[in-house]
């Protein structure tokens, strides 16, 4: 099920979703995926859930590779 990312960063995302099986400091996966000069751009970034609240569930980013970083980058600068 596609999340709602609210804020998203280099180093982490606060996200919509349902986390009723979730617990702060679980490791999960962050998939992130857009469209971005006529390319497909996919990544999974390794996270921990850092908080769980009524506005959503604040994502800690792992460490990932530099083609992610720069895709992230360049997300970011065209929002």
């Amino acid at each position: 099920m596609p999340w709602h990312v609210h804020d998203l960063s280099p180093s982490g995302a606060l996200v919509e979703m349902d986390a009723t099986d979730l617990k702060e400091g679980a490791y999960v996966e962050f998939v992130l995926r857009f469209h971005y000069k006529g390319r497909s751009v996919e990544h999974r970034i390794p996270a921990r859930v850092m908080r769980i609240s009524p506005a959503g569930v604040a994502l800690k980013f792992g460490e990932y590779s530099d083609a992610a970083y720069t895709d992230l980058v360049n997300l970011l600068y065209t929002m």
